[in-house]
């Protein structure tokens, strides 16, 4: 049944993606791939939050994909005694976390997002730390939920900064780097 849910989605994404009429957008022309890339990481470099934001991300990417690829199955397995079963609650926790925060946060409106957004970051982090310092289930399945909001509240914000503070012509320059 889990496949058909899926595979249900997949055709409810498909279905909306044909009843949207978006504006057609002239392409600029390009006279160089690499004008473009060098373009972009210099658009990036010159603007100080954008590049340091941009390496912390690449960061905390590295450093998170290891413990949520690595560090949970084995948790799950060793230290929880869990099975699939476990993991699955788990993985579950992160993906409410992350749907209920991304609603949430677009609605919410502040004057500081950078420091809201490392808020979250660190919010996220603490989450982490939690898990290795109290491994039962119960802590494990909220720091998750929490972890999952904590990062997509951190995502949304970051993708709207960029929407509302680099030019549209190098909005996708910036956003592949």
């Amino acid at each position: 049944p889990a496949f058909g849910i899926d595979a249900l989605t997949f055709l409810f994404s498909f279905g909306t993606l044909l009843l949207a009429d978006p504006a057609r957008r002239a392409t600029a022309p390009s006279a160089s791939m690499l004008r473009d890339i060098r373009e972009g990481f210099g658009y990036v470099f010159s603007v100080r939050w954008l590049w340091t934001t941009t390496l912390y991300f690449m960061l905390v990417n590295v450093a998170f994909a290891g413990q949520s690829g690595v560090m949970t199955p084995l948790l799950v397995r060793d230290t929880l005694s869990g099975d699939s079963r476990v993991y699955g609650v788990i993985s579950a926790a992160y993906g409410v976390g992350t749907i209920v925060a991304s609603i949430g946060i677009a609605q919410l409106a502040t004057r500081r997002p950078g420091r809201v957004l490392f808020a979250f970051e660190v919010l996220a982090a603490v989450c982490i730390i939690a898990i290795g310092l109290v491994p039962v289930l119960p802590v494990v399945v909220l720091s998750m939920a929490v972890t999952g909001a904590a990062l997509a509240s951190s995502t949304v914000i970051w993708e709207a900064l960029l929407q509302r503070h680099v030019p549209e012509r190098m909005l996708g320059r910036v956003s592949s780097i």
